[in-house]
């Protein structure tokens, strides 16, 4: 025979009490929304860099990037080449070497300000073959500068300048014979750079004097790709949505989100191994296999510790900024930029009740 006990009827006092409890969570919440986002944010970047490093270490031994390759100006170049920066008819000599090999696009993390000798015969190479360069915006105002000319600018009104596109007050730029060269673009390395010195964010475009300049990844792949320089912004419309999402009216499958300051968010999913990196000296040298160059887009940039090139990331120390862009033409290609939703507030009140909901739970139960 079984003997059914009868279920317990929570009182009136127990129901108010669990209502309390969820009303205590809710003004938590809210209160740190409020008060310390600061808090908030740096607890979600703390457990994202978990995150990001989990997902590098658990990325399978042999998975490569094979549409990109890197060209390291590495401490082994500048000990066999010389220091940095090197005479423009090696990097003529460079560029060269590259289009032999068969690059599909030659993007250069480096900025080229001064006008030096050979200035001539480098931006001829440049105009033979398919290449972007870099420039740099300041974003401060008490760092003016003003130096070469910026390129790539989007057509006017494509999109306007307005918030939340950052606005810039000086650049750092390309020499003027580069400016010259006809159907040469660049686009901006200018990072966001957190409380903390490490680099999570990148603003897609920047604005100087009433023009929108995009930054060095989506430059390449508007050149990559042979499209109109422009892009459309609208703001996001559902919950789920990033507070911003740019696309383009050639480019139907490619979608960038953006926060509220016109950032994007950058995604470290890769490990560095998955990145074929070859010395720049090596290039030169004629003893790189030229298979991994034919129809890749080719980033050369510094890693070499003398060029100060190194930025603190997610994955714990420092890497080249060449390898950030990496990472990001990577997950531009692959449509897995990460955002913070817009209803993110609202997600972590419901988290917090949620978590409110399974403690009173546990409480009850073990009682």
């Amino acid at each position: 025979m079984r003997i059914r006990f009868p279920r317990a009827i929570p009182s009136a006092n127990a129901w108010r009490l669990r209502l309390w409890a969820m009303a205590a969570v809710a003004l938590c919440v809210f209160t740190l929304e409020g008060l310390t986002p600061r808090l908030l944010s740096g607890i979600e970047e703390g457990v994202g860099d978990t995150l990001w490093r989990f997902a590098a270490a658990s990325a399978q031994a042999d998975a490569q990037e094979r549409r990109l390759v890197v060209v390291d100006i590495d401490e082994a170049s500048l000990a066999k080449l010389g220091p940095w920066p090197w005479p423009r008819e090696r990097l003529a000599e460079l560029a060269r070497r590259l289009a032999a090999l068969g690059a599909g696009l030659q993007i250069y993390d480096v900025v080229l300000p001064d006008p030096r000798p050979g200035d001539a015969a480098l931006a001829a190479e440049f105009a033979r073959n398919p290449v972007v360069l870099a420039q740099i915006f300041a974003l401060d105002p008490e760092t003016p500068a003003a130096l070469g000319r910026p390129l790539g600018a989007l057509k006017p009104g494509a999109p306007p300048c307005r918030a939340p596109l950052p606005q810039a007050t000086g650049f750092i730029a390309n020499a003027p014979a580069f400016a010259a060269v006809e159907g040469l673009t660049a686009g901006h390395i200018t990072p966001r750079v957190a409380r903390d010195g490490a680099v999570r964010r990148l603003p897609a475009l920047i604005c100087f004097e009433g023009r929108a300049y995009p930054a060095l990844g989506l430059a390449a792949l508007l050149k990559a790709a042979g499209v109109e320089s422009e892009w459309t912004l609208a703001p996001g419309s559902t919950w789920l949505d990033p507070a911003w999402r740019l696309t383009h009216p050639a480019l139907p499958g490619i979608a960038v989100p953006l926060d509220g300051d016109g950032d994007i968010r950058l995604s470290y999913r890769l490990p560095r191994r998955a990145f074929v990196s070859m010395s720049a000296a090596d290039v030169l040298a004629g003893q790189v296999p030229p298979e991994l160059f034919r129809g890749a887009w080719v980033l050369i940039g510094a890693t070499a510790f003398g060029i100060g090139d190194a930025v603190p990331t997610p994955h714990g120390g420092a890497l080249g900024g060449v390898e950030v862009h990496a990472q990001f033409l990577a997950a531009l290609l692959d449509g897995r930029l990460p955002h913070t939703p817009l209803g993110a507030p609202w997600l972590r009140l419901l988290l917090g009740l949620a978590g409110a909901a399974a403690l009173l739970a546990a409480l009850r139960v073990r009682r």
